[in-house]
């Protein structure tokens, strides 16, 4: 069964990045219905122009946030499954067509993802990643599936609310939360994506100092995974907020 798909990709001052991305989007190797709509979030770059090149759907949505930009992106939909990733992110040709296998084999998934590997690194970081990281993700938060890689079926998203606007980290750990009440979600390594290292090594050039950053934040997103999944916190503010507000205390 050949599902229909709306690809969901959000971008804020994504200049440097969104055209690899868009580019893998374009090379899928899935027959059926696919669009790619990029949500340009208040940006100040050449965002738009860029991703407008690619002959993908642009949509501008001016009020700035993660989960409004992804909302929106919900709302402008065609498809009967959404799948959402980030802007700096490289999608395998079969991503689309393993998703869509995936939600045929198995008619009572409701949502489904995966990890996410880093095209920036040496190959001993993406060892260590599947080696260890995959492993510790799987045993303590085997039913939260990151925003990077997640698809989800259009009615179980309606039927579990949505992304919250309010939260604008871990928007991805609450809906899997909501989601996880309403149906089957699977965190499935056989569905990886790859992604920069950015987010993860601190601005350091210094290998050594990177992943000391990188180990760092690990902890602190699954100390915030457990926070939000158990204990019902949420984070109203951005990532980089946050990290400002850690570096006053």
């Amino acid at each position: 069964m050949d599902h229909r798909f709306s690809i969901i990709v959000p971008a804020y001052n994504e200049e440097h990045y969104i055209g690899r991305c868009l580019d893998s989007l374009n090379k899928q190797d899935y027959k059926g219905f696919m669009e790619v709509i990029v949500v340009n979030n208040a940006s100040t770059d050449k965002t738009h122009e860029i991703a407008e090149g690619y002959g993908v759907r642009v949509i501008d949505e001016t009020k700035k946030g993660i989960s409004y930009a992804l909302i929106r992106g919900c709302k402008e939909a065609r498809g009967d499954i959404f799948v959402f990733t980030d802007a700096d992110t490289f999608l395998p040709p079969e991503w689309i067509s393993e998703i869509n296998r995936k939600f045929t084999d198995d008619p009572d998934l409701s949502a489904i993802g995966g990890p996410y590997l880093f095209y920036d690194v040496d190959v001993a970081v993406n060892f260590f990643v599947r080696k260890f990281v995959f492993r510790i993700y799987e045993k303590v938060a085997s039913h939260i599936l990151p925003c990077v890689n997640m698809a989800v079926r259009r009615e179980i998203y309606d039927r579990a609310g949505g992304f919250n606007p309010d939260i604008n980290w871990g928007q991805d750990i609450d809906l899997s939360k909501r989601l996880n009440n309403h149906g089957k979600v699977k965190f499935d390594r056989e569905v990886t994506v790859i992604t920069s290292f950015r987010r993860y090594s601190g601005g350091y050039e210094a290998k050594p100092m990177a992943m000391a950053h990188a180990v760092k934040e690990l902890c602190v997103q699954l100390t915030r995974c457990y926070l939000v999944t158990k204990k019902g916190k949420v984070y109203s503010k951005t990532q980089k907020e946050i990290r400002a507000g850690d570096q006053k205390i």
